[in-house]
């Protein structure tokens, strides 16, 4: 079951993490295949944006006409409202689905419900060649990758549907550069913006790493307050580190206010 815990008077559920498989290990997920690099390894922070998206295009314009393009994205603003964005193309139509996930949840999460939410819109589709889930991020499709120890409830459910279509058809989870322009994952990212926006559907449920998250970015925000006592003022610890001072002048200072005026007037000239 569940842990409840409360968040500025609202209930917040813990996700169970499981501990056992739901892939059995001597089969794997046949047909399905992750891809981490385009059709060769480039580092995003010091390649041209202009090759990048190039070298995207390039990729997504081989796919064939027949397979099922899903673009997905997730967004969290700063009221931490987040959301999933997918914009999926069938060899017959478009579709668009923006989703509101719960209020703290991470972006990372967020990427993982817009697959989830992409693979379970294309469950009933037929006639078509294989699957393209294109995802800006890397972590995400690293996550799946290492399937064996995927425990989270979202991770779990993707893996199961990941199976279910890579009996018939073959699915590749394909990274993609984020903002070089490329069009389906450009639609991804407005719809998940849009869907932090959108109402809550149902009771929030965060994993162990969002809890942790918000209580460690409260107590930050408590300890960068200072004390309102006089004696915390008057000695003012870490004062020096705001003055413009190399550090032998502030460790001088620092020690200089450590001492008496008595161990001062006792220093030798």
């Amino acid at each position: 079951m569940a842990e409840c815990i409360k968040n500025k008077g609202h209930k917040l559920f813990t996700e169970c993490h499981s501990l056992k498989n739901c892939i059995n290990p001597s089969e794997g997920l046949l047909g399905v295949f992750f891809h981490t690099e385009l059709q060769q390894a480039v580092n995003k922070a010091d390649t041209v944006p202009a090759l990048m998206k190039q070298m995207a295009l390039q990729l997504i314009n081989e796919i064939p006409g027949v397979d099922i393009q899903i673009y997905t994205d997730g967004s969290k603003n700063e009221e931490n409202q987040s959301g999933s964005g997918i914009y999926i193309k069938t060899p017959r139509e478009v579709r668009k689905i923006k989703l509101r996930n719960p209020d703290n949840c991470s972006v990372f999460r967020s990427e993982l419900l817009a697959i989830e939410a992409g693979l379970e819109a294309i469950l009933n589709e037929n006639n078509y060649g294989a699957v393209w889930i294109l995802s800006d991020s890397r972590s995400s499709i690293q996550h799946l990758k290492d399937w064996n120890n995927v425990g989270d409830r979202t991770g779990i459910s993707i893996l199961k549907l990941l199976r279910h279509t890579g009996v018939d058809h073959k699915v590749h989870l394909q990274w993609i550069p984020s903002r070089v322009d490329i069009y389906g994952n450009e639609v991804a990212d407005n719809l998940a913006k849009q869907g932090t926006a959108e109402p809550l559907c149902s009771t929030p449920s965060l994993t162990f790493d969002e809890i942790y998250s918000i209580r460690k970015n409260k107590d930050l925000k408590t300890w960068r307050v200072p004390p309102s006592h006089d004696w915390y003022k008057r000695s003012s610890p870490g004062g020096s580190i705001g003055l413009a001072w190399d550090r032998a002048d502030q460790t001088a200072a620092v020690q200089i206010c450590q001492r008496s005026p008595e161990e001062l007037l006792l220093q030798p000239r």
